[in-house]
Parts: structure tokens; sequence; C-alpha cells
């Protein structure tokens, strides 16, 4: 199940970017809450997997530079599911202070969730704006 939420996670990034590209569409929070949501999952795939980051979930990137972090994310999150999914990691939290115990298959969901959390916002505020945001919902991916 966790393979076809990777998918899913990667294809509702791409819908969303290519929604940025189009005129008029990046606006700062708009362009903003995309980054979040592909800084975060890198994160979180490099905590899993003992690697660097750099511990800043907010900071912006370029539309023009988000297919990349998400071909760099979806490989992460496929080397994540070749791992067991029952395994408890250890990691510290953002603040640098806090050290946490979570299995992979939770940080997997937190992920999936999080980023349904954030284009939600996108939605709201594209639609405040008189835009159309596109369906990411999961139903939308399976029908796809």
């Amino acid at each position: 199940m966790f393979a076809r939420c990777v998918e899913q996670i990667y294809w509702a990034n791409d819908l969303i970017i290519a929604w940025l590209r189009e005129p008029g569409n990046a606006d700062a929070k708009a362009v903003l809450l995309a980054s979040h949501i592909l800084t975060v999952q890198s994160i979180w795939i490099k905590r899993t997997l003992g690697q660097e980051y750099i511990p800043d979930a907010w900071r912006s990137h370029a539309v023009e530079a988000m297919p990349a972090l998400n071909d760099a994310n979806r490989k992460g999150f496929l080397e994540l599911l070749a791992l067991d999914a029952t395994q408890e990691i250890t990691y510290t939290m953002l603040d640098g202070k806090t050290v946490r115990v979570s299995r992979i298959d939770d940080i997997l969901m937190h992920v999936l969730t999080h980023g349904f959390h954030h284009a939600g916002q996108m939605a709201a505020n594209a639609t405040a704006r008189g835009l159309k945001f596109p369906g990411t919902a999961f139903i939308q991916f399976a029908r796809s």
C-alpha cells in the first residue's frame, strides 16, 4: 500500500508544480507551501535514512527547482520502501533538542498526511484568489 502512496505523493507534487508554472498561480504563499511540502518530505527521508539534512522546513525553493526535488524525494521514498516498515528509528527534531523514536511506516503516514494538509491550504488560497487548484486526493490519483 505504501508503494501506491509514494506514487500518489509524487503525482500530487507534480500536479502542484505544474499548476505553479501556470501564469498568475505562483504567489509567495503557494510557492512557500509547495516548497514546505517538498522540503519536509526530503527532511523525513534523509532523517530516516540517517543522512545529513538542513533543518529548515520553511525554506523557499524556486518553482524551476521543484521538479528535481520531487524526483529526488521519489527516489528517497523508494529507498525507504525497501526497509522494514516496522523498524524504529531514533532522530532529532528540528529544534535540535528532542530525540524521538518512530516506526518507518508511521513516518511515511505522517509525510503523506502532512502533504495533504498543506495541499488543502494551497487549494483554499487558490480559491480565495479566484483560481482553480488541481485535485490531488488519493482517489483522483487512483482514477487517473
